[in-house]
């Protein structure tokens, strides 16, 4: 929960349930293993959800490519490399699937409203380019921060085209307007 007070304004507030990580399966991971709306190779990402009985459930998917970062040793007079999540890019994902949706901050996100308390199978195509160190995140979200991702990046599509119709973002400060969101994030990385 939190409250927000400024001298000569009333008080804003919001609160969030922290959800627990999701549960699920890395089934495969084959990079060019698909091909694309666009016909071009991608890498395929399937993995189960194993969604509880009886709530309301929210999912998101990114996938992160490590930056490959160098710097120079001066006592040992060498170069040294690693990769890092610190800067990480996000990988472009798709999907065939229409219940995933576009989303800001969390790549593609679901709700568990078509297959709530089963097993549900999700195919991920990530354009990745790169077949070392690629991390999978999956994260369980309020439904708050999943209405919030998708309005976002609604908003964001629009972006300066006259003709768009208007696009309000979900926000969740009563008495006010803002965002509190939560959400957990489990991750795994992703080997032929």
């Amino acid at each position: 929960r939190v409250v927000a007070t400024i001298d000569g304004f009333s008080a804003v507030e919001s609160s969030q349930v922290m959800p627990t990580p999701a549960d699920f399966t890395l089934v495969s991971y084959e990079p060019d293993g698909a091909i694309d709306s666009e016909g071009f190779r991608v890498d395929e990402i399937i993995l189960d959800i194993n969604d509880p009985v009886g709530t309301e459930d929210y999912y998101g998917f990114r996938v992160l490519i490590p930056q490959f970062f160098c710097r120079f040793d001066e006592v040992g007079d060498s170069v040294i490399c690693e990769t890092s999540f610190e800067f990480s890019n996000d990988a472009f994902l798709d999907s065939q699937d229409p219940l995933l949706k576009f989303s800001d901050g969390y790549g593609l996100v679901i709700t568990d409203q078509s297959f709530n308390g089963e097993t549900y199978r999700i195919r991920l195509l990530a354009d990745v380019f790169q077949n070392e160190g690629v991390r999978l995140e999956v994260y369980r979200l309020t439904e708050d921060a999943y209405r919030y991702g998708v309005s976002r990046d609604a908003f964001n599509e629009a972006g300066d085209n006259p003709f768009a119709e208007p696009v309000n973002i979900h926000n969740n400060v009563e008495g006010g307007y803002g965002f509190f969101i939560a959400a957990s994030r489990s991750y795994i990385v992703l080997e032929e």
